[in-house]
């Protein structure tokens, strides 16, 4: 994520996403780009088995991080499937990929009882991911080349996605750190539980937005313009329906969820979960209209946001927690998407694209699922 340059984006969104140069430029960098970042991680494994005072990890992490070599060699027949909304090969390879590397990581473990077993699991489900890839259509293979106007066009795309998905990854990450600094590990375990299972339908709008809505948008933002806010926001009833409805009914259900899941020493998960939703459910706002903000080329909106939502959060969490303590830091959490939301609404509103009415049905669908999850409680009885 700290390296992420967007090429997938770049062949879906460029009007010469179908032209050989320009895919084989965007392979040829993702090559250099796996390489750069496994030579990293080598460099890297020695120093961080140091700091852990754990040896093994000075062979793990260059073993781990040949994946990322591999994964550069994948076919930009991937991007082009999902360009045209191929979706079902780009299904059944990752579901291959994915069977592949469970049943050898179950047998490696059942064998050797390793963490090895983890490890080369991975590395085998991106070797077949990467195989698969050459074979998802008859296109001819990639083949190493730089055409110097491609890989510029790549680059000025890309190079805002870079950083925000830099950033992107600080953001998500920083909360923990904090918690484990001023509450101890016990604490980021239980709260990291939280974190899995709201995150769980941030991740489903995530990959219906990224791998379905942003190829669509692409195409009518090339081809019909001006239809673009018709199209956005019909498609976006669908991903709200998907994510803010059921975020709604977990914001009053998590208690429950947890308990049912979990022993009593995971009590504090429950209201932590019911904070994190509302986070998730503002997430979902940004997360579509940044990837209409991507179809239009606008990446460095992308940027800005997650650099606002990360300063929001090194300023919150202090704060938070000296007001409310463990409370305050997981409000902070939640609270620190609204600048976002705020930021995309004003882009949008400049882009002549905003449309309020539309807006506050997405929030209105997730009072909606409030109320149905609080119907459904107090009609089995059960106070949440």
């Amino acid at each position: 994520m700290l390296s992420d340059a967007g090429f997938e984006q770049s062949v879906v969104h460029s009007h010469r996403g179908d032209d050989r140069s320009f895919l084989n430029t965007a392979w040829t960098m993702g090559i250099v780009r796996g390489l750069v970042l496994w030579v990293i991680a080598c460099i890297g494994a020695i120093p961080f088995a140091a700091f852990y005072d754990e040896p093994l990890l000075a062979h793990l992490i260059p073993a781990a991080g040949f994946a990322m070599v591999i994964n550069g060699l994948v076919s930009t027949q991937i991007y082009t499937a999902r360009r045209h909304l191929n979706l079902v090969p780009l299904i059944k390879l990752d579901l291959a990929a994915q069977l592949v590397g469970s049943i050898f990581a179950v047998s490696l473990a059942l064998l050797f009882e390793s963490v090895w077993a983890l490890v080369l699991s991975g590395v085998l489900g991106s070797l077949v991911r990467a195989i698969g890839s050459f074979y998802l259509t008859k296109a001819p293979p990639n083949r190493l080349e730089m055409n110097r106007e491609a890989a510029r066009e790549i680059y000025n795309f890309g190079k805002w996605i870079f950083g925000s998905s830099a950033l992107s990854f600080l953001a998500r990450n920083v909360d923990r750190l904090v918690f484990g600094a001023v509450a101890g590990p016990i604490v980021v375990g239980i709260y990291s539980i939280a974190f899995f299972l709201a995150d769980a339908i941030g991740a489903a709008v995530a990959r219906a937005t990224s791998g379905v809505l942003y190829p669509v948008l692409s195409r009518i933002s090339r081809e019909s313009p001006l239809r673009l806010a018709d199209a956005f926001y019909a498609a976006r009833l669908r991903t709200d329906l998907l994510g803010l409805v059921p975020a709604g009914i977990l914001t009053v259900s998590a208690p429950a969820v947890v308990g049912f899941l979990y022993d009593d020493r995971y009590y504090d998960a429950g209201w932590m979960l019911q904070i994190l939703c509302v986070k998730i459910a503002l997430s979902i706002i940004v997360e579509t209209i940044q990837n209409c903000l991507f179809s239009m080329g606008q990446t460095k909106h992308g940027f800005r946001q997650n650099m606002l939502r990360l300063g929001v959060l090194l300023v919150a969490m202090p704060v938070g927690w000296e007001l409310l303590g463990l409370r305050g830091l997981v409000w902070a959490v939640a609270l620190a998407e609204v600048p976002p939301v705020a930021y995309v609404w004003t882009v949008f509103y400049r882009q002549r694209m905003l449309r309020f009415t539309r807006e506050a049905v997405s929030i209105g669908l997730y009072g909606l699922g409030v109320g149905v999850g609080l119907t459904v409680w107090h009609l089995l009885g059960i106070t949440s």
